[in-house]
């Protein structure tokens, strides 16, 4: 029986493209860092069926249970495009943990796009945008590092950039809350989340807080707000190791998939943050 060669690399920017087609934004996120195992499935006798393949896609462990609500749609999209990567049937799709040793060790492998005039338009969107200014100064400085190939200054900038969008986002609930809850509540969330020195910390009572308000928070313009906050974090933490001698490095394909990530939720995220301050 023939071998046949189950392309990863492929497979996975085939996904991708097949995703940005059909808008589905949310499962790009989830899928922005991923690493595929594939193996053929047994036929009736026992054998390997090389036409027939499982899948496991290995996720950050946040990432694991929202990723699995999407997995009857992911299943209907892999096969619909299986001839673009091999000849094959996807048995079943399973979802499994990115060990912190495999994220260090992942090759992110990205929808082939001419990065550098990605990061041009992405200049020239937020330069026109009602984005924050502080925020914009970061975010096209960001860009511009990579451009140049300077990836650690790129990657610190961003996570500028998402750390003051988190410090908007509080103050602006903060705001809204103080024309629409008790003392007690404004106090609360002043004591958890904006009296906090570390931005981590600041960041964990964000989360903690806006988590059970997720519904609210998409009637303003952005759904699940709980996954994207993570997803801050990490790039945040990121930001961190590069800012300090750690020995950490960035390589431009995650560089990528963090500022391509945040260019399309920070404009939701700026409609939100413009939404509370009209509920004032």
């Amino acid at each position: 029986m023939r071998k046949i060669h189950f392309d990863k690399e492929l497979f996975i920017n085939s996904l991708r493209e097949y995703l940005e087609f059909k808008n589905e934004e949310d499962i790009l996120t989830l899928l922005s860092i991923v690493k595929v195992e594939a193996g053929s499935d047994l036929n009736n006798y026992g054998d390997q069926n090389p036409y027939r393949y499982d899948i496991l896609l290995k996720v950050p462990i946040e990432r694991m249970d929202p990723l699995q609500a999407h997995i009857d749609k992911l299943h209907s999209y892999i096969n619909n495009i299986s001839d673009s990567f091999a000849t094959v049937y996807i048995n079943q799709i399973m979802i499994g943990i990115l060990t912190s040793k495999e994220l260090n060790q992942i090759n992110i492998v990205l929808p082939s796009v001419d990065h550098v005039a990605y990061y041009e338009n992405t200049i020239k969107m937020v330069n026109d945008s009602s984005v924050d200014e502080i925020v914009k100064t970061y975010f096209i400085e960001s860009c511009n590092c990579a451009i140049n190939g300077a990836y650690l200054a790129a990657a610190t900038m961003l996570g500028c950039a998402i750390e003051k969008v988190i410090i908007d986002l509080a103050y602006s609930f903060l705001d809204y809350l103080k024309v629409e809850s008790s003392e007690d509540e404004i106090n609360n969330f002043n004591s958890k989340v904006i009296n906090k020195k570390r931005a981590s910390d600041r960041l964990s009572g964000l989360l903690n807080y806006l988590t059970p308000k997720k519904d609210f928070i998409a009637q303003l313009g952005l759904e699940n707000i709980d996954i994207h906050l993570k997803t801050f974090d990490f790039i945040r933490q990121l930001r961190n190791d590069l800012g300090h001698p750690t020995g950490v490095s960035v390589d431009e394909p995650t560089l990528y998939i963090n500022i391509h990530y945040f260019n399309q939720i920070i404009y939701r995220l700026d409609k939100v943050i413009h939404n509370l301050h009209n509920k004032v």
